[in-house]
Parts: C-alpha cells; structure tokens; sequence
C-alpha cells in the first residue's frame, strides 16, 4: 500500500508591526505588538482557501506599550493584555470594534513576563518579583510583595489550585494558593549552574508530567509526584539556542 504524504501550506502577510504576542480567538487572531512609536492590539480574521490562508484586518486599538502575553476569553468576546509597564488592560472583542474595559495600572515596577488565567482571578507575574491576583468580575486586585526572590519568567496552572512558576536562577516551584501565597510547596532545582528557566508546559493527560526548558537550550522532563529533579534532561538545543515562551 502507498502511503501518502499531507501536504502543508504556509501563507505569510506583513502586518507593519512587530508581534511580541498572539492569540487564536474563535476563527481569529490577536496580535499585541512592541517596539513601535504606538503600540496596538489587532484583530485578524483567516481565510483558509486552496493555496493556504489569508489575514484579513477587522478592528485595531492603541495600547500604553509594548504587549507581553494576551489571553482570551472567547465564549463572552473578552481578551486581556499584559503590557511591559506593568499593566494589565481588559478589552471587550469583536469583528468590528475592540473596546478597553478597563485597566490596572502600574500593577509591577516592570515588565509582566508571566499570567494565568483562573477565571475569575487573572495572575501576574512581575520582573519586580510580586505577584499579583487580579478578580476581573469585581474589578479588585491585590499585591504580593517580594513573591520570590528574582524575576519568575514563566508559569502554569496545574489543576485548580497549585501552580507551578520557573524563575530566573533555575528554581522550579509548586505552590498551593489555597494555603499560602508567602512559601512554595516543594521548590526543585533545574539545573546546579542556576540556570534560568525560560518556559514550562504541562502535559495535558498527565498533569503530574511537566517539561521546562532553560536559557541554555536544555530541555527537563519532570515527575512531580516524586522527583527533585528532572527525570529526563536534553540538549534541545545550541548553548546559545535559548528555549523560550511562545
């Protein structure tokens, strides 16, 4: 029997601005972008045809700076961006118009590297080393200083309560909030030379299973159920390949 091959196509546009960010919303795409004069979120919708796809521009609004993370809500046509001077901004979403909610200003000194959505929290994570739990129904939030001790450049919710962050000096740790906000459940090392740790996933099945990929293109797979380090530890890429967020 012959098997055959699918065949993938890949249409690419210029969009005029720098993309830090995007993501999928419903049959479009919101992308956030930096380094330009004025900053904007924007709205695409994509076309699949024979020869691949295409972006077609809907809607466009200016942000206070440069994006970092967008998350979205589709089912109630909300999104919302991280921005780097410590912003987080909620917008109302649609094919013809994006709207600003709302924002919280200045909630880091910095940049937000790190956000988990838990609806109906919103979780920051700052270049200052604060975390911040935002509840976007009551429009409140609070502050906690001095969450770690260097910046936490990556996060993930691990069922409903525990959440797992990689900060820069190669620590992996396991909170529980439902307990303390002030000391992590188990605090594991990635790697001896500190290195930093850049992006982490969990494995949608397993979700004791997680993998972690640091600033010198290693690439750790973990048990947390019982190990204090990695299971499994790989070269992904060049020592000067860094694994990082999408």
């Amino acid at each position: 029997m012959r098997s055959t091959k699918a065949q993938s196509t890949c249409h690419a546009e210029f969009i005029e601005s720098k993309t830090s960010c995007l993501s999928f919303f419903n049959n479009y795409i919101i992308c956030g972008s930096y380094d330009q004069r004025i900053n904007t979120l924007s709205l695409f919708s994509i076309e699949i045809c024979n020869v691949g796809s295409e972006l077609n521009s809907h809607a466009i609004i200016d942000i206070e700076s440069d994006a970092t993370i967008i998350k979205c809500l589709p089912d109630v046509e909300k999104a919302v961006c991280a921005l780097s001077n410590g912003s987080v901004s909620l917008f109302s979403v649609n094919p013809k118009l994006i709207e600003n909610d709302m924002t919280f200003t200045s909630l880091h000194n910095g940049s937000i590297p790190s956000m988990i959505l838990r609806l109906p929290e919103l979780i920051t994570f700052g270049e200052d080393c604060k975390m911040c739990f935002i509840r976007l129904d009551h429009q409140q939030h609070k502050v906690i200083e001095n969450f770690d001790c260097c910046t936490i450049n990556t996060s993930v919710l691990i069922g409903s309560n525990t959440v797992a962050t990689g900060n820069s000096i190669g620590q992996l740790k396991l909170w529980d909030f439902r307990t303390s906000y002030e000391r992590p459940v188990k605090v594991l090392s990635t790697s001896n030379k500190k290195l930093s740790v850049e992006c982490m996933d969990v494995k949608p099945d397993e979700p004791d299973i997680l993998a972690t990929g640091n600033c010198e293109g290693q690439l750790g797979i973990w048990d947390l159920r019982n190990e204090n380090s990695p299971v499994t530890l790989h070269e992904a890429h060049s020592s000067n390949g860094m694994l990082s967020n999408p």
